[in-house]
């Protein structure tokens, strides 16, 4: 009789179950209908069900959920009803941890840390304490920080940035698949119900991978302030307590043309210390002079861009100076400052331990430039500046946006005694690795256009994978036996 079908759990025998397999890393849940003819004990075990003439199915370690427990009448006869839920149940309490592909500034990736998508999948199963390999994820390198992280947050922060799901084969063995990599729907399988391909496009005409916002590197030229009694910062010949004849005749270790009192002590705090970055710049990037109208565009960093695979170096201060020497005379050939400073990223300025200035007839302000890293809005739009890649498929409507954090354009400037010598921008290998992402994507949403879904008289054993997407069983009770197998979606009924 290939409809004679049996079932259990822990041992216990199953009237009637009915249940799903999904991918994923939520478990899955199962009512199951025991004999009220005895107490019942159900600890953790192992779901079996069975027909004749084939093997049996077995779901190891599920979960007895206890608050769903109850008892029922049916034709006469009482019920334990019990809903349980498979072993992925257990994964929030199995923490994994790891730094993976770390990232300089420059996006390039710290050696000992680099570890492709697909090892680190596989680490995560293993803490998950599966044995099955992850196959096929596309060649990425994704930042991960994992911190006594629970491993079902783990993957789905991982599967997150990839079309990977994780996949219950015949074996019962849990492993990551990528969209697509594994057999569909069997038309030969014995007593399926006829079906047919159902081609659906509901995917994007356009994907998008958007990287983080982008690192500058360059020397931003700089302009002396004074703070005010508002704490405001102005520039120095529009300060309420200028001299009379300016600051071209006042030493910056006595102030005397300033009223003494508050005034002259805010003199001492910043006239000559304080220098902020210009509101207009011109950052000459090979083929793509940047303009900048408005210093609150900048979003300053103390610390800068550099193409090493190191720790970015703090910021430092180039110029033309009285560097305090027996004669009076400025520095030559724009050599850094060798004065201690402190950024004030939201003023945009940096403040010296003493005063910097020029020295000749009379004082004035240093000619300086802030070599340093920063972020930046377009003048403009004001949206920040990063990168956006594109691929258009086929078909599909709209658009579809991935955004890949741990990808970001780096660009830099090198100077010579104040002079632009270098330029080095990572926008070829940015390029490179975003197009893995697009293509992926793609190649899902391709995929997924064919949708199939049948039902199988009696117990079909099928794995998940990147295109079987649910299997759900209905057995028991003297009812013919039921698979129904969806491809590519989790059907309803």
């Amino acid at each position: 009789m290939p409809y004679t079908v049996t079932a259990s759990f822990g041992g216990l025998p199953a009237i009637s179950l009915d249940g799903r397999i999904t991918r994923g890393s939520t478990p899955d849940t199962w009512r199951i209908r025991i004999p009220h003819d005895a107490p019942l004990t159900a600890a953790a075990g192992d779901l079996v069900f069975q027909s004749e003439d084939a093997a049996a199915i077995t779901l190891a370690t599920c979960i007895p959920d206890l608050s769903t427990l109850r008892t029922e009448h049916h034709d006469g006869k009482r019920e334990w009803v019990l809903t349980l839920r498979d072993r992925r149940a257990t994964w929030p309490g199995k923490p994994i941890s790891g730094r993976y592909n770390y990232r300089y500034r420059n996006n390039s990736i710290e050696p000992t840390t680099q570890l492709n998508a697909e090892y680190i999948a596989a680490l995560a199963m293993a803490a998950a304490g599966e044995s099955g390999l992850s196959s096929n994820l596309p060649l990425t390198y994704p930042d991960i920080e994992w911190d006594n992280t629970p491993v079902n947050k783990a993957l789905d922060e991982l599967l997150s940035l990839l079309p990977g799901h994780v996949c219950r084969d015949t074996a019962d063995a849990y492993s990551v698949k990528t969209t697509g990599d594994g057999d569909g729907i069997d038309a030969n399988w014995p007593l399926i119900i006829p079906d047919y391909l159902a081609r659906v496009e509901s995917g994007p005409k356009k994907i998008h991978v958007k990287c983080d916002r982008t690192w500058f590197g360059a020397a931003l030229e700089l302009e002396a302030v004074g703070i005010e009694d508002n704490g405001m910062y102005e520039p120095l010949d529009s300060l309420s307590y200028r001299p009379s004849l300016g600051w071209n005749y006042e030493w910056p270790s006595l102030f005397s043309g300033v009223t003494a009192g508050p005034n002259r002590q805010r003199a001492f705090e910043s006239v000559f210390r304080c220098y902020r970055v210009k509101d207009s710049q011109t950052l000459p990037f090979d083929g793509d002079t940047i303009y900048v109208t408005d210093r609150d565009d900048i979003e300053l960093d103390d610390r800068r861009v550099v193409w090493q695979f190191v720790e970015p170096p703090p910021a430092y201060v180039t110029g033309i100076y009285y560097p305090y020497g027996d004669h009076p005379q400025n520095t030559a050939n724009c050599p850094n400052v060798a004065c201690d400073f402190v950024m004030d990223k939201g003023n945009r300025l940096i403040k010296f331990e003493y005063p910097i200035f020029k020295i000749g007839d009379c004082v004035e302000p240093a000619e300086l430039k802030l070599h340093t890293g920063f972020r930046l809005r377009d003048s403009s739009t004001k949206a920040w500046h990063r990168e956006i890649f594109e691929i258009e498929r086929d078909t599909g409507e709209g658009e579809w946006t991935l955004e890949v954090p741990h990808l970001w354009r780096a660009r830099a400037l090198g100077y010579q005694n104040c002079s632009l010598s270098t330029e080095v921008d990572n926008i070829s290998t940015l390029t490179a690795e975003a197009e893995v992402y697009l293509f992926a994507w793609a190649t899902h949403f391709d995929a997924i256009r064919d949708k199939r879904h049948v039902s199988v008289a009696g117990l079909q054993e099928v794995a998940t994978n990147g295109t079987i997407a649910q299997i759900k069983y209905r057995v028991g009770r003297g009812q013919v036996p039921q698979t129904r197998v969806s491809q590519h979606f989790e059907a309803r009924t």
